[in-house]
Formats: C-alpha cells, structure tokens, sequence
C-alpha cells in the first residue's frame, strides 16, 4: 500500500516526484478507510467479536476505494502498455518501464490482499448477519425510551 500511496506522487513521464499537486494526495485520503479496515478486523479477531454495521460501512467504503483504485491501474496500464510507441517520439526515463510494472504488481497485491482479507474476516469474524443488527438496533431503542418504555426524564413535560 505504502508504494501505491507513493507512486501516486510519481510521474512515469518525468521521473520526479510531485508533492505540491492537490489531486496527488487522493490517494493517501483514499487509503484511510483500508488502513483503519485492517485496524478493526485484526481487532475483532484478537477480541473474538461478531461483525457490526460500522464495520459493514467501513468495509463499503474499502469497496468503494478498490474500485478508485481500478481507475489508476488503467491510466499507468495505458501508459506503460505504450512504451514502444512513446519511446520513439519521446525521450523516456529510464525507469518508466520498471516503475510501470512495480506500479501494476503492488496494485495486484492489494487487490489480492484484499480478497485475502475478505475471506479471513468472513471465516473468523462471521458473516454481516440482520439479526444482530436487530437486536443492536433494539437495545438503542430501550436506551433511548429508557426502562420497560419509561419516557426518560429529559424528555417528559
């Protein structure tokens, strides 16, 4: 993840990095709720806890960024599928095509990684199942009424 976060700051074309473009740090934004999905599943694994709405929203929002992230693999397969074509009317680093293909390989990673961590959540923390969250979502409402259906006091008149 940490080469994927860099490389978005990296230009194949240039050889530089670029630190003070705004858009370059999308990615570093991005990776938060992945970083903070690992967090909570090793969590709820150490602790022997079952899945909870919050860490069904979290793991939406890691869908959400490795579909984002299949977007940055097209733009550098794009690029780097192009070398001949580039490397006769334009003058090339030399590191475009390994850094292409480090690029395109951590994304494989992650995406494989992913998929692993996917599979771990669901074979030991369980499956998102709508009872528990039922059962969440009823406790709320004996919280909010107070005790067997009491108004609590901050809301009677």
């Amino acid at each position: 993840m940490g080469l994927i976060v860099i490389s978005d700051f990296y230009s194949l074309f240039t050889d530089e990095f670029y630190v003070l473009k705004k858009e370059n740090y999308l990615t570093l934004l991005v990776a938060l709720p992945y970083w903070l999905y690992l967090v909570v599943v090793g969590l709820k694994i150490q602790q022997e806890e079952n899945t909870d709405p919050a860490m069904r929203n979290l793991e939406f929002l890691v869908y959400f960024a490795l579909a984002g992230g299949l977007w940055q693999v097209w733009t550098v397969y794009r690029d780097w599928s192009q070398y001949a074509e580039l490397q006769q009317h334009y003058i090339l680093p030399e590191s475009f095509y390994p850094m292409g293909i480090a690029i395109l390989s951590s994304f494989a990673l992650l995406y494989l990684f992913s998929l692993y961590t996917f599979n771990v959540r669901k074979r030991h923390i369980g499956p998102y199942r709508r009872d528990q969250w039922e059962e969440s979502f009823e406790a709320w409402e004996e919280f909010s009424l107070g005790q067997e259906g009491e108004v609590p006091l901050d809301q009677a008149d």
